[in-house]
């Protein structure tokens, strides 16, 4: 019976999860099933194309896409670009342009969030 009462006492959330493709999904995957196992209403928001947020994965949560403007081959390039850009020593002024170019890739992601 005290298990009985415990379970009463718990609280279930609706979480929405809006993760980051690469390797802060991969991480947040497990955390993101254990919320669900333990009766929480999950929902995550995977772009149309991405790396590793296949929604064709078996999971116990709701998996609602949205479109975006890039196809999976860009993304890889993306990815590609952005291992040589943050990995290599460079400049003041190419960190900066960097930075420029990594927040006009990531606006139209957002914008697809916020069209639906």
């Amino acid at each position: 019976q005290g298990a009985q009462r415990l379970s009463l006492l718990v609280d279930v959330f609706y979480i929405l999860v809006i993760p980051q493709d690469g390797s802060h999904w991969l991480s947040m995957r497990p955390v993101v099933g254990k919320l669900q196992q333990n009766g929480h209403d999950v929902v995550v928001l995977v772009p149309s194309s991405n790396l590793f947020m296949k929604s064709k994965e078996h999971q116990n949560y709701t998996v609602k896409v949205y479109p975006i403007p890039y196809a999976d081959n860009h993304l890889h390039l993306v990815l590609k670009s952005f291992v040589n850009d943050h990995f290599t020593e460079q400049s003041t002024l190419n960190i900066v342009i960097t930075i420029q170019v990594d927040w006009i890739t990531s606006f139209p992601l957002c914008q697809g969030i916020d069209v639906n």
